[in-house]
């Protein structure tokens, strides 16, 4: 006689429904939005203050609000098509 086939068990309603109405992806990029705009301010904070002006620094500096801001663009805009 054959096994009965593995069967893998429904999430309880409570579980499905909070997976269903919560947002949780622009919940979670919301956090690391605010994290990351910490840390960016820190970052920048200290090219500034201990005058790092050099033609590198101010383009490493420009070259990573840019792409920053680029990637949460199209963050948002994926999240929006999802």
């Amino acid at each position: 006689m054959e096994p009965p086939p593995f069967i893998i068990p429904a999430l309880p309603n409570f579980m499905s429904s909070f997976f269903s109405t919560t947002p949780i992806l622009p919940i979670v990029l919301g956090l690391f939005f605010v994290l990351y705009v910490i840390v960016s301010a820190a970052l920048i904070y200290h090219w500034s203050e201990y005058g790092m002006y050099s033609a590198k620094v101010i383009l490493a500096e420009t070259t990573f609000v840019i792409v920053s801001v680029t990637l949460f663009v199209i963050s948002t805009i994926a999240l929006n098509y999802y």
